[in-house]
């Protein structure tokens, strides 16, 4: 008890300092994979529930880390929320004046407290809608309107207007024109170098979790825990019997039950926990080795959200490293998971719970 409570007070005073709220710091103060996943003395049942209540500790301290920073991020949007909106509506061709007219618009309808203050504000927006379309597109509204009563012909030759009209005003401002065209460009560069890092890093992780997912569907394994509740049911039956007829129990028979449920829990464990274990410290060392490149991603992803936005929210970095250690860490509570105890048959996995998802 003192040991955990020392261990506790540790994690705290390194989480004090925000400057360490880091996935690497999470990363230094996990417990590492325990060796014998399978042994049941005493001794070895008390290190697993130390072992568990510390992977939970960590746990509940990169919860606290990442509601933190969920609540923070969900601040600067609701803060740049209308400067983001005015961006897109920029980036469209409709002038801020109007943008800011819709906007203030939109503020007065959620606040408008009678039908009639509604429908005003209705009309005075769909007057603002066909302003704002008419500078976007060059439509009007009534263009729309007259668009769903054309017939194919008639549709097609408006199109090919429009798309002559379009060419010429590139031609009458090519300067401009260019400028976008270079903009597109490197906003499409950086969502490609995104989504191929992002691809990567996907691709090296699900091994790991599709490694964890062949464990657990492994014939052998599936067959020896047949076996347990097949003997299970059996003990179950035979003590069914004895009530019902009211005759003693053969505790002899009881007991040659329980160790041959015993003997193929044993098998089961010392068959599935190695190669659990095995690839949770290869999946640990993956965790370590691309804490870097996630944080590459993150700052990716962060420049292409500004570049579709116009804004920089400006995220405190390591986010998408959490996620992956809030992945690693359901895994690492869930090391015991073959360790089946007494004569029920089912894995002992009940005492450490579940732990954020671990795929």
């Amino acid at each position: 008890m003192k040991r955990l409570l020392l261990a506790t007070l540790m994690l705290l005073l390194v989480f004090s300092l925000s400057a360490q709220r880091r996935p690497e710091a999470f990363i230094e103060i996990m417990p590492p994979v325990p060796g014998d996943v399978c042994s049941n003395s005493d001794g070895d049942t008390a290190a697993r529930h130390q072992f568990v209540k510390k992977v939970h500790e960590v746990d509940r301290l990169l919860k606290e880390e990442l509601n933190r920073r969920k609540k923070d991020m969900d601040a600067k949007i609701k803060l740049n929320e209308n400067k983001m909106k005015a961006n897109e509506m920029q980036k469209m061709g409709v002038s801020p004046d109007i943008t800011n007219q819709m906007m203030a618009l939109q503020k007065q309808r959620k606040l408008a407290k009678s039908k009639e203050q509604q429908e005003k504000i209705d009309k005075q927006m769909k007057a603002l809608s066909s302003q704002m379309m008419q500078q976007s597109a060059n439509i009007s509204m009534s263009e729309v309107k007259d668009m769903k009563e054309m017939d194919k012909a008639g549709k097609t030759a408006w199109a090919t207007g429009y798309s002559t009209e379009k060419k010429a005003e590139v031609m009458a401002e090519p300067e401009k024109y260019q400028e976008q065209n270079a903009k597109n460009t490197q906003k499409l560069n950086l969502e490609q170098k995104y989504e191929r890092l992002r691809d990567s890093l996907g691709a090296a992780q699900g091994k790991y979790l599709v490694r964890f997912n062949e464990i657990e569907m492994n014939e052998k394994g599936k067959s020896l825990m047949d076996l347990i509740f097949q003997v299970r049911n059996q003990m179950n039956d035979y003590i069914k019997e004895c009530t019902d007829k009211g005759v003693e129990q053969d505790q002899a028979k009881i007991d040659g039950f329980k160790e041959e449920i015993n003997n193929y829990c044993k098998s089961y464990c010392n068959l599935l926990a190695p190669m659990y274990v095995e690839n949770l410290n290869q999946y640990g060392s993956f965790l370590k080795a691309a804490i870097i490149p996630f944080y590459r991603l993150e700052d990716l992803n962060n420049k292409v959200t500004t570049s579709q936005t116009g804004v920089n929210l400006d995220p405190e970095p390591g986010y998408y490293g959490f996620e992956v250690v809030k992945a690693y860490l359901a895994r690492l509570t869930d090391v015991f998971r073959y360790n089946i105890i007494g004569t029920e048959g089912y894995p002992n996995n009940n005492e450490s719970g579940k732990i954020g998802a671990g795929d």
